[in-house]
């Protein structure tokens, strides 16, 4: 076997390069999916940091309008968080 290589229990299967099992990903995370891994996390960060602007967004609207009118104009904004999730 690899060097720093693992069999893992729940896969059940030898990875080289073990780091850990992703229960998100559904995989072990090793030599060959560090990438895939980043990625899925660095997409993860910027879809809940726009989703937190949105929100944000609406506190602000809400703040200097009346509700009826910033329920109307806040309808885009979570047309936006749907598409990102």
């Amino acid at each position: 076997p690899p060097l720093r290589s693992h069999h893992c229990q729940i896969c059940n299967k030898c990875v080289a390069t073990f780091d850990h099992h992703c229960i998100f990903l559904g995989t072990c995370i090793g030599e060959r999916n560090h990438f895939r891994f980043w990625f899925f996390v660095w997409m993860n960060l910027i879809t809940l940091s726009t989703a937190l602007d949105v929100v944000n967004s609406g506190k602000v609207v809400l703040q200097n309008q009346d509700v009826e009118k910033t329920f109307s104009s806040f309808l885009p904004a979570i047309g936006h968080v749907i598409l990102l999730v």
